[in-house]
């Protein structure tokens, strides 16, 4: 079995693609480990991603992310 040229580019194509898949499950991992969410919430979030590969820590980075942060409220004006 010889591999030819278009064979090697399939190949490194699904190594990159497997590569940031890989990164990007770990970096959601560790960012919902990390987040001010409770630890049901965290729980949840885990087994979505655990579930959903892909789709779970894209879902966490665009929705779930940004729950867990308390709106700050505004400043209050400057005495002058």
């Amino acid at each position: 079995m010889s591999l030819n040229f278009s064979h090697l580019v399939v190949l490194l194509i699904v190594l990159v693609v497997a590569a940031a898949v890989i990164t990007l499950f770990v970096s959601a991992l560790l960012s919902i480990a990390k987040s001010q969410t409770t630890g049901t919430e965290k729980a949840v979030w885990i087994l979505i991603t655990l579930l959903f590969p892909v789709a779970g820590p894209l879902i966490w980075f665009f929705v779930g992310n940004n729950a867990g942060r308390k709106a700050q409220p505004p400043a209050p004006p400057s005495a002058s």
